[in-house]
């Protein structure tokens, strides 16, 4: 993987690299884990990634984003093998690249590639990737330098910054307001539980009723981020 690794960035040399991962949902490996949306028709259910960012948003924003930077070259990730090739397919050739091994997640072969894919996602100068997905979250993670998108209908979110409050990341603004002391009812108020309907009637009994529950997470218009990389609705 390392020499692969080595090899690939060797390719890259010194153009700005614009990381694209699109996680496409696979009903027999996955759960619906997004939060339900404002526009969703209904609110107690968790969403699949590809309910909330399709491949088109994905392609959107990349094509944004390298007509900010048009000498940018974008790498094209993704768990799913046809994903890929829909975004290779419509973005410029000169200014796209991708790998060709294998995706199977229960092979050698597979976990080697998905490595790679996310050694070089971390790699990138901006990371653009489905809102949702922790392959892209901890991607983002890997060098502080590197911005990211989290790629959202109705207006995406700016990723992972370690200059912003809890790293701007959701997982650690929800921790930190489970562990204040706050009444039951302000708690009702503030904050919102889903579940996945279709595990709630599939799995067993004991499972069909667990909720996860967040509050609503405010975010205002990133002028700065948008003016930098190019990429519209993009919220902080």
């Amino acid at each position: 993987v390392r020499q692969e690794y080595v090899a690939v960035t060797n390719f890259f040399g010194n153009r700005l690299i614009i990381g694209l991962h699109a996680r496409v949902f696979e009903k027999t490996h996955d759960w619906h884990v997004v939060p339900p949306q404002p526009s969703s028709e209904n609110q107690s259910f968790a969403q699949s990634w590809d309910q909330v960012a399709s491949l088109d948003l994905h392609l959107h924003a990349s094509l944004q984003a390298l007509q900010r930077h048009p000498n940018a070259l974008i790498f094209v990730a993704s768990n799913s093998p046809q994903a890929k090739q829909f975004l290779l397919s419509r973005l410029p050739r000169t200014h796209a690249v991708s790998l060709g091994h294998n995706l199977e997640r229960d092979s050698l072969a597979g976990i080697r590639g998905a490595l790679l894919d996310f050694m070089l996602l971390a790699e990138s100068s901006l990371l653009l990737h489905t809102f949702g997905s922790s392959f892209g979250e901890e991607a983002a993670l890997g060098r502080p330098a590197l911005a990211s998108i989290r790629i959202r209908k109705h207006g995406h979110v700016l990723g992972t910054e370690l200059t912003k409050p809890f790293c701007n990341h959701p997982l650690f603004e929800n921790a930190d307001y489970n562990t204040k002391s706050i009444s039951d009812e302000e708690d009702q108020q503030q904050k919102k539980c889903y579940f996945d309907e279709e595990r709630s009637t599939s799995s067993p009994k004991s499972w069909r009723h667990r909720e996860v529950c967040t509050r609503p997470l405010v975010r205002i218009h990133c002028d700065t981020v948008i003016k930098t990389w190019g990429v519209r609705d993009v919220y902080c």
